[in-house]
């Protein structure tokens, strides 16, 4: 599945960024459906469900581990689209707060969707001190700086 990225650099590490039809945005997928199954119980149906109207849309940053070769982490962003802002969506229906990112002054047209982060439960031990979740953050920023995107919003679950 890691050759689905391309050709692998010399680099212990490395991320990727693709979009949502690119045949590497499955791993980043499988990675949310580990992390999110073992962390919150949801069901690929659930995650389907919930992220699928926001496929076309979404950009997937990840983190392959080249020497044994598997994902360490994965952020899926939804970008401006037609299919809408999934956090906005989620303060709509889960909290009732449908102006909430209005009432900031916040433009969606501008804003990226950090939908999820999930990194790999032997990714998260004490020894990796959190260079998976910055490596993804740091590939993010990047990006949406090139992108010149202004805004990021994200639900924060714990």
């Amino acid at each position: 599945m890691v050759a689905a990225l391309g050709p692998v650099p010399p680099t212990p590490f490395a991320t990727y960024v693709v979009r949502g039809g690119h045949p590497g945005a499955e791993l980043a997928r499988r990675v949310e459906r580990m992390v999110f199954g073992e962390v919150f119980g949801n069901t690929p149906e659930i995650l389907d469900a919930e992220y699928g109207p926001f496929d076309d849309s979404s950009l997937y940053f990840l983190l392959v581990d080249h020497r044994r070769a598997v994902a360490a982490g994965a952020v899926r962003v939804i970008l401006p689209s037609a299919a809408g802002c999934k956090t906005a969506v989620d303060l709509a229906t889960t909290w009732s707060q449908p102006d909430a990112i209005a009432a900031q002054g916040i433009d969606l047209r501008t804003t990226w969707d950090v939908a999820t982060l999930a990194v790999m439960p032997s990714y998260r031990k004490r020894s990796t001190q959190g260079l998976v979740s910055m490596a993804l953050y740091q590939a993010l920023c990047t990006t949406a700086a090139h992108s010149r995107a202004r805004w990021f919003l994200a639900v924060l679950d714990l």
